[in-house]
């Protein structure tokens, strides 16, 4: 039954897209904006069906909730530390300010917890490549 509601839809979906490129081949920039909302609809849908079949299995299974909810807080924790560790100064230009204080902590914290992160990564795809090595 999904399966048949899933073609339909990519079938829908891919003349949607056909017609808005033949739009934009005509020298009609309408096509543009019905291939962005098609883009879109389609993130959409697949964001929404990544979410609801992840809930459904971590809700059906306590250990998976469990490990879930460990993974979850330890990003939380580690985002928190590395807000209050950036430093927070608003940007002005030309008089006016162009970024906030708290803007400039949530920017430095997310670069820091990219920068961690992956150096987190890093450093376990070597650990565990010599580890598996013998």
């Amino acid at each position: 039954m999904i399966y048949k509601a899933l073609t339909y839809i990519s079938l829908i979906l891919s003349l949607f897209a056909v017609g808005s490129l033949i739009a934009i081949l005509v020298d009609n920039f309408i096509g543009i904006d019905i291939m962005m909302y098609t883009a879109y609809i389609v993130l959409a849908i697949i964001t929404l069906s990544v979410l609801v079949y992840t809930f459904k299995n971590v809700i059906d299974n306590k250990s998976s909730l469990i490990s879930t909810l460990r993974g979850v807080g330890s990003f939380l924790m580690l985002f928190v530390i590395l807000y209050f560790l950036s430093s927070g100064e608003e940007v002005v230009k030309g008089g006016e300010v162009v970024l906030s204080a708290t803007g400039s902590k949530f920017i430095g914290a997310g670069l820091y917890m990219f920068y961690s992160l992956a150096i987190i990564a890093s450093i376990s795809m070597v650990y565990f490549g010599f580890k598996n090595r013998k």
